[in-house]
Parts: structure tokens; sequence; C-alpha cells
């Protein structure tokens, strides 16, 4: 029987946070950027994860 693979995932982050009114990239919550909530769920099921960032933003803090 041939084994599945995990998908790939992607996670958008490159918005510029006009509505938000400052970075959501790093954002704390609960003691983390709140980027990572996501990046975590999609690290645990997924086989590869791209993160997309806004041309001009910086590399963001990757949780441990």
């Amino acid at each position: 029987m041939a084994r599945l693979s995990r998908p790939s995932g992607i996670l958008l982050a490159g918005g510029a946070s006009r509505r938000f009114g400052r970075p959501k990239l790093t954002e704390p919550l609960d003691g983390a950027p709140l980027f990572h909530w996501p990046l975590r769920a999609l690290l645990a099921s997924c086989e590869d994860v791209v993160i997309v960032l806004a041309p001009d933003a910086p590399d963001p803090p990757l949780p441990a």
C-alpha cells in the first residue's frame, strides 16, 4: 500500500495591517507572536510550510 504524504501549507502574512493599526506579525498573544499560532498548527500537520511576507517585511522570529 502506498504511503500518503502530508500536505504542504502556506501562511499568508504579507498584509499591511492597516485596520489593525500595528504590525500583526509580531503582536504578542499569550506570550508568543500572533503569527506563531497558525504557524505551529501548520507545522504540526504539514510536511512543508511556506511563509509569505511583504517584500519589505523583516524576517519574523520563528518558534523554537
